[in-house]
């Protein structure tokens, strides 16, 4: 199943995004660290070519990891076994990792010691043998080398050769022990490494006793001998003679680096004359699988000639041979120890699995859990409210799906509601558009007037009611209205009240008249005793600007004459009220007059502190120039917009505006002012 469009970001997806530009910076700042050390040899321009394609190369594979990771794991299944994965698994390939390191360096410094052991060895012997010619040669007479000795000796008095090995130096070396008059006998402290004749290395020794002196060199070769003794294949040679170019060498902050000392590639059959040479075919244990070098000095050149320098030995040994010199030495402890070991490590592995075992059916139990808690919501997203989820655990994973089953049983209550809702919503839209409907068509009016009107209730039917009734071809009679709150009742009074006013005004000229009669309309049983509606009610003629004024408890009507606005207030009671006494005024208007009508949802418009415009605030938002009803509707509501910002309304806003423009002109000083 594909994701949903808008996942929720998880913990993972929270670290990416916290920590991806350090992680970037970082990665993009040791790739300039890099690349600014090879600047020298790149130069400048390669440099930059090649730091920006690394630098996107790194980029590009960090996010792709990224993604993969995040499609990947986006199951909660896949998370947790991805989770014992890296806590289960991870650890132990490390372990086991980190177990072979630590057993190859370790096999690496026993190897060492071996070589070191068995060198020793040889010098112990070739230090022996010098000893014992010298006391021989002191205490009777100059002893001889047997032909077949391993061991080649040299005879000194005084600093020159007598007698003995014909490839010895002539005289006395000066890093030899030297001459002593007194009594006690010298001799080196190390054993050294020497290049005979023939260019290779041996072991020599030297004492010194008095003014004769004898030295001992290892005649056979050595590494033969070393090979022989130890079980390992040892490669000896000088450290000038290491190769250190082509691939094994790197150079970084300006100093070089040597990745190895090897001086030549070793077949597979020398080693196997060495480490196998009775084994016909040789197994995994036999194969050469431990390679280390030694350093060992001090080393001198021909003769003595030049400084000290040391020498590479080069140690290849297999796992039988190891094993068979670090764990030989007493069979019956050996096999008490394998024995504990095998079973410790039986028991150990028993755990892990039975630890596996565990782990693997928990991620599949919550894997199960999860999956069936997503079909549900699947099928609830699809429609069927009535999913429900079988529930088998006792943990959190079952409390969710307890959850989930009573969310989709008053998910399924409220969609009912929903739907019961809708039908409810589709009538009061049907109703809204009736109510609409009323409203009158301002293109029906007289040449000689300009409307602009605004409506907007603060529910889906509002209690707010204007109307625009012909009442002859130049007159015009003009309604708002306000009904006591707000919904149906109030939408189904103004209906009433706009029918009854059609059928008044066509029969009766006077509105002090139609007023009244309204007013007992509500009086009567036709409506609730305790109902009340806000009417101001004008009749304007077209023909001469008279313009005559009734009102019944409602907001106060304004003119705006040259930019100054006049509020005419005629105090009065509502209809359906116990009087039938309202306000009446008559005036004419001059041309370009503009008269606005409107509702106390306007006036009483309140912000986030409560606080109302106000009737002074309507006042200097009206005031100004007046080119057409546009402008001055939008002036006001523009005000009452900013004062009230996001602040809901509360009551509905109805506003009317009529500009009077006759195609006649009247003399300024012939007109009735407003009072």
């Amino acid at each position: 199943m594909d994701p949903p469009s808008t996942p929720q970001p998880s913990a993972f997806d929270s670290f990416i995004r916290r920590f991806w530009p350090s992680l970037t910076a970082g990665m993009l700042a040791l790739a300039g660290l890099l690349l600014w050390q090879s600047s020298v040899e790149w130069g400048l321009p390669g440099l930059l070519l090649r730091a920006y394609t690394l630098s996107f190369a790194i980029f590009l594979t960090l996010w792709a990891l990224v993604l993969v990771l995040r499609r990947f794991l986006w199951r909660v299944g896949r998370r947790l076994a991805f989770s014992y994965f890296l806590f289960g698994i991870v650890p132990v390939v490390l372990g086991a990792l980190l177990v072979l390191v630590l057993s190859y360096t370790l096999s690496g410094y026993f190897v060492g010691h071996i070589f070191r052991d068995t060198l020793g060895g040889i010098g112990a012997d070739v230090r022996l043998e010098a000893r014992r010619h010298l006391e021989q040669w002191r205490l009777s007479h100059l002893p001889e080398s047997p032909a077949d000795s391993p061991i080649a000796v040299a005879y000194y008095r005084k600093g020159v050769k007598i007698a003995g090995d014909p490839e010895a130096p002539r005289t006395w070396q000066t890093w030899w022990p030297s001459e002593a008059l007194e009594a006690g006998t010298r001799e080196l402290d190390d054993i050294s490494l020497v290049e005979g004749s023939d260019g290779k290395l041996t072991v020599m020794s030297a004492v010194v006793h008095g003014r004769w002196g004898v030295m001992a060199r290892w005649r056979p070769e050595l590494t033969q001998e070393l090979a022989q003794r130890s079980g390992l294949w040892v490669d000896l040679f000088r450290s000038d003679e290491v190769d250190h170019g082509g691939t094994d060498r790197i150079t970084a902050f300006n100093r070089e680096f040597s990745l190895g000392h090897r001086r030549r590639q070793v077949s597979a059959e020398e080693l196997a004359t060495v480490l196998h040479p009775n084994i016909e075919e040789p197994g995994l244990l036999d194969r050469p699988s431990v390679r280390w070098v030694e350093v060992w000095s001090p080393f001198y050149p021909p003769q003595g000639e030049g400084e000290r320098g040391f020498v590479y030995a080069e140690l290849v040994a297999n796992v039988r041979g190891i094993y068979y010199r670090l764990l030989s030495s007493s069979a019956e402890v050996d096999s008490r120890v394998v024995l504990s070991l095998a079973v410790i490590a039986f028991v150990l592995f028993d755990i892990y699995i039975l630890a596996a075992l565990m782990a693997t059916l928990m991620v599949a139990g919550l894997s199960r859990a999860v999956n069936r808690l997503t079909e549900a919501t699947q099928r609830m997203q699809e429609g069927d409210f009535g999913a429900r989820i079988e529930v088998e655990r006792r943990d959190q994973i079952g409390a969710l799906q307890d959850s989930f089953n009573d969310m989709a049983r008053n998910m399924q209550s409220l969609v009912a509601e929903a739907a019961q809702k809708k039908v409810l919503e589709k009538d009061l839209a049907f109703a809204r558009d009736l109510q609409r409907s009323l409203l009158p068509d301002t293109l029906l009016t007289p040449s000689s007037m300009r409307f602009s009107t605004h409506f907007a209730p603060c529910s889906a039917i509002g209690g707010d009611y204007y109307d625009l009734l012909p009442m002859g071809d130049q007159r015009l009679a003009v309604m708002v209205a306000d009904a006591a709150g707000h919904g149906i009742t109030a939408g189904l009074r103004m209906a009433m009240v706009k029918s009854a006013l059609q059928v008044l005004a066509a029969q009766q000229p006077d509105p002090l008249v139609i007023l009244r009669q309204l007013h007992q309309l509500l009086r009567s049983g036709l409506a609730h005793r305790r109902s009340f509606v806000t009417a101001t009610l004008g009749v304007l003629d077209g023909s001469n600007g008279e313009l005559i004024l009734t009102n019944a408890g409602h907001a106060p009507t304004y003119v705006l004459r040259k930019g100054r606005i006049t509020a005419i207030e005629m105090p009065s009671l509502p209809l359906g009220t116990f009087s039938d006494r309202f306000a009446r005024r008559t005036f004419r208007l001059q041309p370009g007059d503009t008269v606005i009508w409107l509702s106390d949802g306007l006036i009483e418009a309140t912000n986030a502190r409560l606080e109302a415009f106000g009737f002074e605030a309507v006042e200097a938002a009206l005031a100004g120039s007046a080119d057409s009803p546009d402008q001055v509707r939008d002036r006001l509501l523009a005000a009452v917009d900013e004062h009230t910002g996001q602040f809901p309304a509360d009551d509905d806003r109805t506003l009317l505006v009529m500009t009077f423009c006759p195609d006649w002109e009247v003399d300024e000083g012939s007109m009735a002012a407003v009072a």
